[in-house]
């Protein structure tokens, strides 16, 4: 099967990349610090880490389709979700 092909070529799944790696290394006490990404991004930049800049908050589904106007000119962006592992990329066309 392909699996066992990106297996054996030494590619995780996002599975086995948390079970060997993630949750080993992250005490569960800080999972609130980064399982809010606005939060993360907070504690970075306090922290004197470089990250993207932030074109907007979306708060509300009724919002989205103000997207576009809060990107404003940006050709590409990313539109994240706050909270789990969601995100899709817009790129210019």
């Amino acid at each position: 099967m392909w699996f066992n092909r990106l297996r054996s070529a030494g590619i995780l799944g996002i599975n086995q990349r948390n079970a060997d790696y993630t949750l080993i290394v992250n005490p569960r006490k800080f999972y609130p610090r980064v399982g809010d990404k606005f939060l993360t991004k907070r504690l970075a930049i306090k922290n004197g880490i470089k990250v993207p800049q932030l074109y907007g908050v979306i708060n509300y589904h009724h919002q989205i389709p103000d997207v576009l106007k809060i990107a404003g000119v940006q050709q590409q962006f990313v539109v994240k979700a706050v909270y789990g592992l969601c995100g899709c990329n817009k790129q210019g066309q």
